[in-house]
């Protein structure tokens, strides 16, 4: 009679041990995915701010260039 019941709990304890360690792999590989992709995003933010700052300069400096170049045109005529 105490033979069953004792085979019960062997069989649980060893399906519940197994589903711990599958549920332990699972969730931590889910959570360094997880924290891989986050970090592929904060790397991408800086590289967009710099590059969104190159054009803005290049475009400043595009503009400034456009202006001494009128400039050495109309100066001789002054």
């Amino acid at each position: 009679m105490l033979k069953w019941p004792g085979q019960v709990v062997l069989w649980l304890g060893g399906a519940t041990v197994t589903a711990f360690a599958a549920f332990k792999f699972l969730a931590s590989k889910w959570i360094e995915n997880k924290f891989a992709t986050q970090l592929e995003a904060h790397k991408h933010e800086p590289a967009k701010e710099l590059e969104e700052l190159r054009h803005r300069i290049n475009s400043a400096f595009s503009r400034l260039t456009k202006i001494h170049e009128k400039e050495f045109e109309v100066l001789p005529e002054a």
